[in-house]
């Protein structure tokens, strides 16, 4: 059985003060995992690494089975990409984002991608589109 995830010694200099060492991590079908750690220790870099969205100075990444990693083909990348949910602790969007234009910034990232679906959960949770994205939730009522 193909392994969920999967990186074996993954590592990536970031700054002088900070780098991934040999990351290896492996997450099996049927597991439940939640990456925590302090502030800095690298739980957003592993992310992006393991998502291809940075590419690792050293190490390999594997999704459901596939390499991924930034010298993975864009369509590869894509693909698996769609086939993944992430919930991160801070808002990813440019405070001058508004909620409708989410949809141009992450639809082309999936391939699967539904308007209808989008703007229906925009109604179904009573969303303003013009509401800039970073606005507190207490102000889209």
């Amino acid at each position: 059985m193909q392994k969920l995830l999967e990186l074996k010694g993954v590592s990536r200099r970031v700054s002088d003060r900070f780098s991934l060492r040999d990351v290896t991590l492996a997450v099996e079908p049927g597991q439940i995992v939640g990456f925590v750690g302090a502030n800095g220790a690298g739980k957003t870099t592993t992310i992006r690494a393991a998502l291809g969205l940075i590419k690792p100075d050293a190490g390999e990444v594997h999704l459901l089975g596939q390499r991924c990693d930034a010298n993975a083909p864009d369509e590869t990348q894509r693909h698996l990409r769609s086939r993944i949910g992430l919930v991160l602790d801070t808002c990813p969007f440019p405070s001058t984002l508004k909620v409708g234009q989410v949809e141009k910034l992450v639809g082309p990232a999936y391939p699967t991608w539904s308007c209808e679906t989008f703007a229906g959960f925009i109604d179904r949770f009573g969303l303003d589109p013009k509401t800039r994205s970073r606005t507190s939730p207490a102000a889209w009522a």
